[in-house]
């Protein structure tokens, strides 16, 4: 008994020193310095000064209504998503396959209705011209179109099993409400470069318009459309804020996820400071960029992807929405073709072999993805004709990609040093490339894995079985494709 308790002393002393010293390194080094903002922790002394120059009642009215023009834009896209879901009478199939939980039904609704913006507002602005009074008018009318189905909404009780779980959860909150705050900070370089500049050009010539000819020029503009849109109406500010809506749809989609594989009620808690803890993510917040746009609608794509369940023919619908997400993850980043391609190749394999479908129900299943994804390909060229004069002009500007050339560290004969120690190198190393760390936490609880009292309570759910799966055959692959 003696020896048993000297163990866990000491296992238990070397796990908190670990856990001290990756924070004190992590606060030190990446936590302290923001190369988008360009802010460090070092030059608190000119806080104060800083602090004096800014009108405090001014500051939050631009704030507030910001916030505002942001939530006007979110609830256009969720009421319009819930009017598609009547028509189609998608509703029905959400509540029989994947149970109708706020948490699901609103990022959903809000994914299907920015998409059919983002069609609209494109096709305006390539073909003839996007106004303020297009922008408004089709934003009210957003709003009109389902608020009937809100009424219909339930909002689900909110328990916590333990002291602990609140301060997370507040904790979570807090962060993500401080962000809102980054709407108001210097922008990115490359959202001044190119992303939000090129949304304010198409908003005050009413004509897509572009400064630098990027890599995926109309990839970005199915994001930046809606920027476009919000800044006729609401203001620059408001735009700004729509990606910190799209981390929040991020995190949803998350939760959803790990509800659906049986994730335990601790976990759930964990997963949003997790993220909320992750610089690369919580930069992207108020910035104007896209990164969270693609995001979205690849977890929302593997969340229906695993959540249908039952009889095909009552499901095909959901496959078809599904197919629609992971098109337009694609157009909206075509790295994503990779990563999704995998995913779906290796969830085909793993169901079939598994028993969970037939082969032949399985080729069903793909085929009415495909066909919802097609259509959002299909456009994307078209637009590239309308814009660049070819539909194949982004393929062009993907073959011209030269990595030594990039605005990162690139260095032939150490970039093996970064390939193995990976998890480290995106915690712990702020380079310019990323301009943000994953969380502390990752490589802070891997240790605690080898004990076995901790192991022993690791227990994978039957539903995360083949997600946990997937993700072990896919992410070496990505990783290797990336690396090369």
């Amino acid at each position: 008994m003696q020896n048993r308790r000297t163990r866990e002393f000491f296992v238990n002393t070397a796990l908190l020193t670990w856990f001290a010293l990756c924070l004190v390194i992590f606060m030190y080094f990446p936590g302290s310095v923001s190369h988008m903002q360009g802010v460090t922790l070092y030059d608190f002394r000119t806080l104060p000064e800083k602090l004096a120059q800014i009108s405090l009642s001014t500051y939050l009215f631009d704030i507030l209504t910001a916030f505002l023009g942001m939530t006007f834009f979110g609830i256009s896209c969720v009421s319009l998503g819930l009017a598609i879901f009547n028509i189609f009478r998608l509703n029905t199939l959400l509540a029989n396959t994947v149970q109708p939980h706020i948490v699901v039904l609103i990022p959903t609704c809000f994914l299907i209705g920015n998409m059919v913006f983002s069609l609209v507002f494109l096709t305006l602005a390539s073909l003839t011209n996007l106004s303020v009074m297009h922008s408004a008018f089709l934003l009210g009318l957003g709003i009109l179109s389902g608020m009937g189905q809100f009424r219909k909404l339930t909002v689900p009780a909110m328990r916590f099993n333990a002291e602990h779980g609140k301060v997370i959860i507040m904790l979570s909150l807090a962060i993500l409400a401080t962000s809102l705050l980054q709407s108001s900070a210097r922008i990115s370089y490359d959202a001044s470069a190119i992303y939000f500049s090129n949304a304010k050009l198409t908003a005050l010539q009413r004509h897509v318009g572009y400064y630098m000819d990027n890599t995926f020029v109309v990839s970005v503009f199915h994001s930046i459309i809606q920027y476009t849109a919000v800044m006729q109406v609401f203001g620059d500010q408001a735009a700004r804020m729509i990606s910190w809506l799209f981390g929040v749809v991020n995190i949803l989609m998350a939760l959803a996820l790990a509800n659906h594989v049986g994730a335990s009620d601790s976990a759930r808690r964990i997963l949003p400071a997790f993220i909320l803890t992750s610089t690369a993510f919580l930069d992207l917040m108020g910035d104007g960029k896209v990164d969270l746009f693609s995001t979205a609608y690849s977890l929302a794509a593997v969340y229906l992807l695993n959540a249908g369940t039952g009889n095909f023919k009552q499901n095909r619908s959901l496959y078809f929405v599904t197919g629609c997400f992971i098109g337009f993850a694609c157009i909206l980043r075509p790295y994503n073709a990779f990563l999704l391609g995998m995913f779906i190749f290796a969830n085909a394999i793993i169901k079939t072999r598994t028993g969970i479908v037939h082969i032949f129900e399985s080729v069903k299943q793909t085929g009415w993805m495909a066909l919802g994804a097609v259509g959002f390909a299909i456009y994307h060229f078209l637009i590239n004709k309308i814009m660049l004069d070819s539909p194949f002009a982004f393929w062009a500007n993907v073959t011209s990609i030269n990595p030594i050339e990039g605005p990162w560290d690139f260095r032939p004969e150490t970039v093996w040093i970064y390939r193995l120690l990976y998890p480290v190198i995106i915690t712990f190393k702020n380079n310019p490339a990323s301009l943000g760390n994953i969380t502390p936490l990752v490589v802070l609880l891997v240790p605690a894995v080898a004990v076995s009292d901790i192991r022993k309570r690791v227990i994978i759910s039957r539903a995360a079985s083949p997600a946990a799966r997937n993700t072990v055959s896919i992410v070496p692959s990505w990783g290797l494709l990336t690396a090369t």
